[in-house]
């Protein structure tokens, strides 16, 4: 009980201290183990919880539950053909749809979009109707740079869903699309609505992705207007949330990684390199936590902005190291593999 309470007020390390004391207690119990794991799951500490769910396996080598989130552990630190074989047994035991979701986010992390986009068909012929899926098969599309048919399963998205976390994503990838047709304007204009309702006294403490997106989006539109006062409105905005909550790298939540990319977009607007690349650093030594859950805004995603930001800024040598660490963990990255080339040209 100690331990749930400690999970619904934010407080991991308090949830581990409790679930620790209850593993030493009841060493031979494979849910205790499997809930340590998720008390570091959620705070996107894979290798802890990757040790916690292997211990729950040699108690059980066929617990479906332990099975999938070890395969998001290994897929977010980069061991793809690891996460691919456990969440491929994951499938084999659970057969749900939602096995094959897990099996997608696996391989859309490696960067296998047609393998990704199958797993996902898989699994809406098992179950038409279960919503994220058809957003799954949106981001293979986006991946791809496919736009219109990732607007088509993203409106197929919305009309199944019930779920307001995932209206608000749902509303949040059609405004990335703006930014990416080059109308910030539009998706500014669409994001709005969204951070006036989240903005309400029921959402203070959430920390989460979906309620974190649309604030970023709107510094993305505003770094791209060059909207100075809106994009530091932004970052005070989210900063204050991540102070208020002691988030850290050890205290990890989904705000962090969208702060940290603002500042750096901020620094850049400055030209201030040194603030940059301090934010940069601190921005990699999480990296293998940016996949967190099933974030298409992943290690891959955000070392190639920073990359972005260092071509922009003249710094080569920097762009080329972060491309590279986005290619050892997504070999087939586009963006990224367009950029060295051009560097290298």
């Amino acid at each position: 009980m100690e331990a749930l309470l400690a999970r619904m007020r934010s407080d991991p390390r308090e949830e581990r201290k409790h679930l620790r004391e209850l593993v030493e207690l009841f060493p031979f119990r494979k849910e205790y183990h499997y809930e340590l794991g998720e008390a570091y799951f959620h705070s996107a500490d894979a290798e802890q919880a990757a040790a916690e769910y292997t211990r729950a396996l040699d108690l059980d080598p066929e617990y479906p539950l332990a099975h999938n989130h070890l395969g998001f552990c290994y897929a977010w630190i980069g061991q793809h053909a690891k996460a691919e074989e456990h969440l491929q047994r994951y499938v084999r035991l659970d057969g749900t749809a939602n096995a094959h979701d897990s099996l997608a986010a696996g391989y859309f992390f490696a960067g296998e979009y047609d393998k990704a986009q199958a797993a996902a068909l898989a699994g809406l012929k098992l179950d038409p109707k279960l919503d994220y899926l058809y957003g799954t098969v949106a981001k293979t599309y986006l991946a791809r740079g496919n736009l219109d048919e990732a607007l088509k399963n993203l409106d197929q998205q919305e009309a199944l869903t019930a779920s307001e976390d995932t209206q608000v994503e749902t509303e949040c990838l059609r405004a990335y699309i703006d930014l990416l047709r080059g109308d910030p304007r539009e998706a500014q204009a669409r994001l709005e609505p969204l951070c006036r309702k989240l903005s309400g006294p029921e959402y203070a403490t959430r920390l989460d992705e979906s309620t974190v997106l649309p604030f970023w989006l709107t510094g993305l539109a505003a770094a791209r207007r060059q909207d100075a006062p809106l994009l530091a409105s932004t970052i005070s905005r989210l900063n204050q949330k991540i102070e208020a909550y002691h988030v850290n790298g050890s205290n990890y939540f989904p705000i962090l990684k969208f702060s940290l990319h603002l500042q750096v977009l901020q620094a850049a607007l400055r030209k201030d390199r040194n603030a940059a690349w301090n934010l940069v650093d601190e921005a990699v030594r999480i990296r293998h936590k940016m996949g967190y859950w099933s974030s298409m805004f992943d290690l891959a995603f955000f070392l190639d902005q920073y990359a972005a930001v260092a071509l922009e800024l003249g710094d080569k040598s920097q762009a080329k190291r972060l491309l590279e660490m986005v290619l050892a963990y997504n070999p087939d990255y586009p963006p990224a593999k367009s950029r060295l080339a051009k560097l290298g040209s």
